[in-house]
C-alpha cells in the first residue's frame, strides 16, 4: 500500500507545482492587464486604442483560462488529500486484516510443513503398497486378527517370561520399592 501512498504524495506535489505556476501566470496577466488599461488612457490615436482594446480582451480571456486551471488544480489537490487519507486508511485496514486473518495466497511456515508432512506420508504409503505388490500375494495375506483374550494371554506369558528372568537363582532379588502413598 505504500506504493499507493507514494503516487499520491507525487501527484499531489505535481499538482501544487501546477496550481502555482497557474497563480504566477494570473499574476503576471493582471500585471499586463494593468499595465494595458494605464497605457490606453494614455493613447488618442483610435487604431492604437483598438490594438490596445485587443490586448485587452486576449489577457482577460488568458486571466480566465489561468484563473479556471488555477481552480481546477486546487479541486484536484484537494481530491488527491482525501485520496491520500483513504491510502493511508487502507493501508492501516490491511495491515490489521492480514494480523486478523492471513492470506489465503501466502502461505504460512505451519501450512508449508502440514503440506511436507502430508506429502511424505503419501510418499511412504506408496512405497508400502508398492513393497507389498511387489513381495507378492503370500506376504499380502495379512495374519488373522487375534481376539483380546489371545492378545492378554501372550501379554502375561512374555510378563511371566521376564519374571522369571529377573528372579533366576544367579540373579540376586531387589528390595521391593516401598509402596507410593497417595492422598
Amino acid at each position: 500500500m505504500s506504493d499507493a501512498i507514494d503516487a499520491v504524495a507525487e501527484a499531489l506535489a505535481r499538482n501544487k507545482k501546477l496550481a502555482a505556476s497557474h497563480l504566477v501566470r494570473k499574476e503576471e496577466l493582471d500585471a499586463e492587464i494593468a499595465r494595458l488599461r494605464g497605457q490606453r488612457g494614455l493613447v488618442a490615436d483610435a487604431a492604437l486604442a483598438q490594438e490596445v482594446d485587443a490586448r485587452l480582451a486576449a489577457a482577460g480571456a488568458e486571466v480566465d483560462q489561468a484563473e479556471q486551471g488555477y481552480r481546477s488544480a486546487l479541486a484536484e489537490i484537494e481530491a488527491l488529500k482525501k485520496l491520500a487519507g483513504g491510502a493511508r486508511a487502507a493501508a492501516a485496514r490491511a495491515v490489521v486484516a492480514s494480523a486478523v486473518s492471513p492470506d489465503p495466497v501466502l502461505r504460512s511456515d505451519e501450512d508449508t510443513a502440514l503440506d511436507n508432512a502430508r506429502a511424505h506420508i503419501a510418499d511412504l504409503g506408496a512405497q508400502a503398497r508398492l513393497s507389498d505388490e511387489l513381495a507378492g500375494p503370500a506376504a499380502a495375506q495379512a495374519p488373522a486378527p487375534r481376539s483380546r483374550e489371545e492378545a492378554d494371554a501372550e501379554a502375561r506369558r512374555a510378563f511371566d517370561e521376564l519374571r522369571a528372568k529377573r528372579q533366576s537363582p544367579g540373579a540376586p532379588e531387589a528390595p521391593a520399592p516401598p509402596p507410593k502413598k497417595t492422598i
